[in-house]
């Protein structure tokens, strides 16, 4: 059962993601301006016959707004943009002014570096769920080892449960925070997945952990919800 999952797992994900972090003040005013510069984007992309890197895109319960970036490496971070000067200067005429309003609508933003726990992931496919769930927590960090082994479960328990997929990241550049992104057409409680052991055996090596509610956002990027998740991302 375990080895037929895998087979079906085929959603490659790139090793890290850039990614940006919004907190609104004014949340349908950020969301009309993310709607706005895709659409922007993707008039420029198309009038210069130009594939347009592809931008994941999720929201929290409490608003927040996460853009994940494909990144193949660390060394792609300083790879220069594949755009000519006079096309940057003409993607940023039509995309700054809608940057000015997003701007006017946040309380706060940042960047983090998240990478991918391949090892942890089970992604059978990329379209938008129905459902989803981010859990982010902190690791005691003399118990390392004995969280680990409680994740290790997490994945077979996750790998024999129909309908449910399992993005990790470790905050390799931010808090440090590890971040389990549930995704399922049907609602699903992450703690219920193992067994009770594991489950006394995880929170012991917690320092702090939250669980919020998320949505797919492809209607922010103007993506096809059947590839929220696209199968081969674009290095930007």
């Amino acid at each position: 059962m375990l080895n037929l999952f895998f087979a079906l797992a085929v959603v490659a994900l790139p090793k890290y993601f850039a990614v940006h972090i919004d907190t609104p003040r004014d949340r349908a005013a950020l969301e009309d301006a993310d709607r706005r510069d895709a659409a922007a984007r993707k008039a420029f992309y198309e009038t210069h016959k130009l594939d347009q890197p592809r931008v994941i895109m999720f929201s929290t319960a409490d608003g927040t707004l996460y853009s994940l970036r494909a990144r193949t490496s660390l060394s792609d971070f300083e790879k220069a943009s594949p755009l000519s000067d006079e096309q940057k200067k003409e993607l940023s005429a039509k995309t700054a002014p809608i940057s000015d309003d997003a701007h006017k609508s946040l309380l706060q933003h940042h960047n983090e570096i998240w990478e991918v726990d391949n090892d942890t992931t089970i992604l059978a496919d990329g379209h938008a769920p129905k459902f989803a769930r981010l859990y982010v927590e902190q690791a005691k960090p003399p118990m390392f080892e004995q969280y680990d082994t409680a994740i290790k479960a997490l994945h077979e328990a996750v790998a024999k449960t129909k309908g449910v997929s399992l993005i990790a990241f470790f905050s390799s550049y931010g808090d440090g925070a590890y971040r389990y992104l549930v995704l399922s057409d049907e609602p699903v409680d992450l703690f219920t997945l193992v067994s009770p052991a594991v489950r006394k055996q995880w929170r012991a090596c917690v320092i702090d952990a939250k669980v919020v509610n998320a949505t797919a956002r492809p209607d922010l990027t103007l993506s096809d919800p059947a590839e929220w998740i696209p199968p081969a991302p674009h290095a930007p």
